[in-house]
């Protein structure tokens, strides 16, 4: 007998039933959570531009089998500022990866902020991990490019600037023995040059769910659900809460997690901020800060403006997505040898696609 709506109905509503005698329970551990108080500084003690040293990254793939190219883009949010991308042949190893990168004329500055932050450019080898997983190669540049271009701003900002990093102080696909060195030079660079820093993300450790958990049970707690308003949460709450498989759980990280509400309406979905371990006593006046100049934010509110622009310069669009692909079949149609050219692009005629976003490598543990 085929199942039939009305049959499964009882069966959905004892699930439910179950979930929202759980979730009636939340509010009494929200309860517990930390309420960070928001002191709003004065006009003139604000920071005087806040993340126009955004960092953001956008990668992409030009796939026809067996040739791939990956490209890796890295942006900062002010008009006219740093702009550095990379096409990567990745059929070679990921340390000639690597090489190939810095090679690049435009990544000049990351090099010398990865040879600062102690990861020889040119032996990438003694720092990569031995074995790396499947399609870890690209996920990983864009991430350790990011990274580098946030120090590579430190160093060159004006005192009072506030950086922001699209994404949170932690990292999947960075190995430990770099991450651990990249924070320490960022943690030098803020503190000797007076510079603040801050990671803001749409998403959470584990996926917006965990974002969503946490609103509604805030929501719900007598004495809570005022915005604007942010609430630090714990580590063993957020471990409780994010997959087993989330990496980033394992001590890759530099900062302390808090939920930020903007939205006075509550329509808005909660962000994800992290405050470095070594501004924690700021983490009221940073966030006030951020509240204060990010107001009607978007796509989220409280979401700040530079942010988006960041991500818009480092973006491939989707007219540039088609612009790459018909590019690459046009060098294809150059090649010498008439057996390969007309093999690989029969390819592409029998349905094989060209341009691809690479899968993210959340939960990969190089």
């Amino acid at each position: 007998m085929p199942f039939l709506p009305e049959d499964s109905l009882p069966r959905v509503q004892k699930a439910l039933d179950e979930e929202l005698r759980r979730l009636r329970r939340e509010p009494r551990r929200a309860e517990r959570l930390e309420q960070v108080r928001l002191p709003l500084p004065p006009d003139d003690h604000r920071p005087t531009r806040i993340a126009v040293v955004a960092a953001d990254a956008g990668n992409l793939e030009l796939r026809l089998h067996p040739m791939r190219v990956g490209l890796v883009r890295v942006a900062t949010s002010e008009p006219g500022g740093f702009r550095a991308e990379s096409f990567v042949p990745l059929s070679r190893s990921a340390a000639d990866q690597v090489r190939w990168v810095f090679a690049e004329p435009s990544m000049q500055p990351l090099r010398a902020a990865a040879a600062a932050s102690g990861a020889d450019p040119d032996g990438p080898g003694d720092w990569l991990p031995q074995e790396l997983p499947e399609g870890y190669a690209l996920h990983f540049l864009r991430e350790l490019l990011e990274w580098l271009l946030l120090v590579h701003v430190a160093a060159t900002a004006q005192s009072g600037t506030l950086l922001l990093r699209d994404g949170l102080l932690r990292s999947v696909a960075i190995p430990k023995p770099v991450f651990a060195p990249l924070c320490r030079t960022l943690k030098k660079l803020t503190t000797d040059r007076g510079l603040w820093l801050c990671a803001l993300a749409k998403r959470a450790p584990g996926g917006s769910d965990f974002l969503h958990y946490l609103d509604v049970a805030v929501g719900a707690a007598p004495g809570h659900g005022e915005s604007p308003a942010a609430y630090e949460v714990p580590p063993a709450l957020e471990q409780q809460f994010s997959p087993s498989t989330y990496a980033s759980m394992r001590g890759r990280r530099a900062g302390l997690l808090y939920l930020w509400i903007a939205s006075s309406s509550r329509r808005g979905r909660p962000l994800a901020i992290e405050i470095p371990v070594w501004q924690q006593q700021h983490a009221g006046w940073l966030l006030a800060c951020l509240g204060a100049q990010g107001r009607g934010g978007f796509p989220e509110p409280g979401y700040p403006p530079e942010l988006l622009a960041a991500h818009q310069a480092a973006r491939i669009a989707p007219i540039e997505r088609e612009a790459l692909g018909r590019a690459f079949l046009r060098q294809l149609a150059k090649e010498r040898r008439p057996e390969l050219r007309e093999r690989l692009l029969l390819s592409h005629l029998t349905g094989q696609g060209i341009v691809l976003d690479p899968q993210s490598a959340e939960g990969d543990d190089p």
